[in-house]
């Protein structure tokens, strides 16, 4: 019986040894994966803050772009409202000028006619005087005919 008991006690030994392994090993194995989920934690969280900064570095990038374009784009309508303006402007002088040119072909072909009215009535004038400076010519002519008969 003691035999039995020494065995058994031996036996309750080495289980309680064999546990006492399990358990230390499963703590240390419990220990390596904590190890190994803080490390994989780490490389990952590392590589989040990486990223971060990249992201915040093209938001960056992109925000500089944006208040670029948006200066860009404020010059361009300011300078299409300038032309705009000077477009307007030039239809307005245009348009002026038209009309002062309209006044003065008018203005012109008045005168011209005038002149021409002008020119016209000492044409007939001129040509009544010819035709009297002729006729009396002709009566000249007839009246040294008669004397050279006579």
């Amino acid at each position: 019986f003691e035999k039995e008991q020494e065995a058994a006690k031996r036996v309750a030994d080495a289980s309680s040894q064999h546990q006492a392994q399990v358990q230390e090993l499963e703590e240390k194995l419990a220990k390596e994966r904590e190890e190994q989920a803080r490390q994989i934690a780490e490389h990952h969280e590392q590589r989040l803050r990486s990223r971060e900064d990249e992201f915040r570095r093209k938001a960056d990038e992109l925000e500089e772009l944006c208040r670029s374009l948006a200066e860009e784009k404020k010059g361009t309508q300011q300078e299409a409202q300038r032309l705009g303006d000077e477009k307007l402007e030039l239809v307005s002088e245009i348009a002026k000028a038209r009309s002062d040119a309209d006044r003065m072909l008018a203005e012109s072909k008045e005168q011209f006619a005038a002149m021409l009215a002008e020119r016209g009535d000492e044409i007939v004038s001129l040509q009544q005087k010819h035709q009297e400076v002729l006729e009396q010519q002709e009566l000249v002519k007839i009246e040294l005919e008669a004397t050279h008969k006579d």
